[in-house]
């Protein structure tokens, strides 16, 4: 064939391909609106989350969410063993709820993807015979071809579009609301979650296409539709709505205090100047001596960055247990992780802690002193002898090989400091004069509120040695909320996510079934014409799509465990299972099932026999 010749043959396959695409895309409105709603809402929905996610060197996936470094994390101790600090247990926290936030996405994106590739292979099977009827009038294959790629790549091109513009702007509300700093990250994720949407719809397109190379018109229509994706819609959209609703339930019972009938506390961190360890015992001994004989104050407390808001330093423990079974056989030692805390004498009151046994400690447990330690009720029940921990020993994992004498047990407050989930339900506290870390954190109460906050700067600088601008103030309310608002922004994205989902299976039950209705036709219209009555055929249908929607709430009960136990060592408190939520949301999804079955049916039962015959389907 001549060049020019080839040219112009390509030129009228183009032009019939453009003529067969419109015709297709007015023919097929339905599905095509349909499968356009599907793929921009998926990108729409999972694109912000995927821009905050990047990929590691190791291929694993990261978050570019993270919190601000502590002030003065570094105790200036010497530990043995593997140590996880403030930091590390906040990021350990927060990979797991992205990781759960991400999984949401995810789902979102491949149950778009298996929903249009359903719609697709259906709507193919519906236009086998089309396409074989044109080949057998002369229609050429490039042409049908040019009509499948031009038709697919329309409706991917608006899906890209709408789903960058409404995406762009999810984008732009997740990064502005989170608390927290954002990292630089890659593009990757989101190049992914746009590519396997758009990707699946240009391939979708071309499902029809098995039968440009018939020789004959295809005796079967293509393959029949099951309404099984409908319930793992369901199932899916239970499973992140009841997710989001725990969250979002607990950010604000986390920042309600059981200390409302005490005056509002003030932080003040601060780090101490180049001394020794004896020298800044020294200086913690007389700062406390200070705030105590100043008759403002409620208490005064000297702690470990983090011990307010219940976030300490884990790391390993050997506890004298005694006589406990263990396995079979009486262990006298237990290794065990704990959290460890440097508090001084008035911290559990502050913290609203109740000692249970033994004593508290005093202004006497100071550096040069016996070693001694007091354990929460947790680690003296599980790992000492019969709950009685008073006058046992514990090593710590200090850098040195010295017993400590527990002296009493604690009933500490619920932790509220995000990731505290992630560290162990055992806690240890020493003496911060014995213990005197380079980094420290003094919490006030006083009667007369914020007139006799400057003592305490000043008291700071007179006795620590250090400046006022080392000195950084923060009330009791604005440190809880730091804590607990990025609690509010994961129910807020997991509520997003699940509503997005509930969206998803919506549309996609009302395309799935508006073409299974329309796929049982001719099944209906023979029914009809035999005398079978409207009522019986709607309650049938309605009754097998209700069947499908309750199976895959069951399947999301079923699941929900799995990604509420990933919730819960996140967030500490967080009840492992809601009953009143996933009744709620699981009438919810099943009124949307019944409305969904209900109104592609009760449309096509109005017609008669003759017209459920000849109704073009699509």
């Amino acid at each position: 064939m001549a060049p020019s010749s080839r040219a112009r043959h390509h030129r009228t396959a183009l032009h019939g391909g453009w003529l067969t695409a419109r015709a297709n895309l007015h023919m097929y409105a339905g599905t095509a609106s349909f499968v356009l709603g599907i793929g921009a809402l998926a990108v729409a929905a999972a694109l912000p989350l995927a821009s905050l996610a990047f990929r590691a060197a190791d291929g694993s996936l990261g978050t570019r969410l993270s919190f601000p470094p502590p002030f003065g994390e570094d105790w200036g101790l010497t530990w043995t063993g593997p140590v996880v600090g403030v930091s590390a247990a906040q990021s350990a926290g927060l990979d797991t709820m992205f990781g759960a936030l991400l999984f949401t996405a995810a789902a979102l994106v491949g149950l778009a993807v298996l929903t249009i590739f359903a719609v697709s292979a259906v709507r193919a099977g519906q236009r086998g015979e089309e396409i074989t009827v044109r080949r057998s009038v002369g229609a050429s294959r490039r042409a049908i071809v040019w009509g499948a790629l031009l038709e697919s790549g329309s409706v991917g091109l608006v899906v890209l579009v709408l789903g960058l513009v409404l995406g762009g702007g999810g984008i732009w509300l997740a990064t502005l609301s989170w608390p927290g700093v954002l990292a630089r990250g890659g593009t990757l994720p989101s190049l992914v979650v746009v590519g396997a949407v758009v990707g699946c719809i240009a391939v979708g397109g071309f499902f029809s296409l098995g039968a440009v190379w018939k020789r004959r018109l295809a005796e079967s229509s293509g393959p029949s539709l099951h309404l099984h994706l409908v319930g793992l819609q369901l199932a899916l959209s239970l499973l992140v709505l009841s997710s989001g609703g725990l969250i979002a339930r607990r950010a604000p019972q986390l920042t309600a205090t059981d200390l409302t009938n005490q005056p509002q506390g003030h932080l003040f961190r601060f780090t101490l100047a180049n001394a020794s360890p004896a020298a800044r015992a020294a200086h913690y001994h007389a700062l406390l001596q200070d705030l105590h004989h100043d008759l403002s104050f409620d208490t005064a407390s000297l702690a470990s960055p983090g011990t307010h808001i219940g976030l300490g330093t884990t790391a390993d423990a050997t506890t004298e247990c005694g006589m406990c079974a263990g396995g079979g056989i009486f262990l006298k030692w237990h290794y065990v992780s704990v959290t460890h805390h440097l508090v001084s004498e008035d911290t559990f009151t502050t913290m609203g802690a109740r000692i249970v046994a033994g004593r508290n400690f005093s202004a006497d447990d100071r550096w040069n002193a016996p070693r001694v330690a007091i354990v929460n009720r947790p680690l003296a029940n599980r790992h000492f002898q019969g709950g009685d921990a008073v006058g046992r020993r514990i090593k710590v994992a200090l850098g040195s090989d010295e017993w400590y004498t527990v002296v009493g047990v604690v009933d500490g407050p619920p932790a509220v400091g995000f990731g505290a989930g992630t560290q162990p339900p055992f806690d240890v506290y020493l003496s911060i004069l014995q213990h005197p870390p380079q980094a420290a954190e003094v919490m006030i109460r006083a009667r007369d509120g914020n007139a006799a906050y400057p003592k305490v700067i000043e008291a700071i600088v007179a006795r620590a040695g250090v400046t006022p601008t080392a000195i950084l103030q923060q009330n009791e309310t604005t440190m809880r909320a730091s804590q607990t608002e990025p609690l509010r922004w994961f129910g807020r994205w997991f509520r997003i996510e699940g509503w997005a989902l509930t969206l998803l299976a919506v549309v996609g039950t009302f395309a799935l079934l508006r073409l299974w209705v329309l796929w049982q036709l001719p099944t209906l219209g023979l029914q009809r014409a035999v005398g079978a009555t409207r009522r019986r055929l709607i309650g049938r249908t309605a009754l097998r799509g209700m069947l499908a929607g309750f199976l895959g709430l069951l399947l999301g009960v079923w699941l929900g465990p799995s990604l509420w136990d990933v919730l819960t060592s996140a967030i500490l408190g967080l009840p492992p299972w809601d009953t009143t939520s996933v009744l709620n949301y699981s009438a919810l999804l099943m009124g949307v099932t019944l409305v969904a079955v209900l109104t592609p049916i009760w449309r096509v039962m109005r017609m008669t026999p003759a017209g459920l015959l000849s109704t073009t389907k699509g």
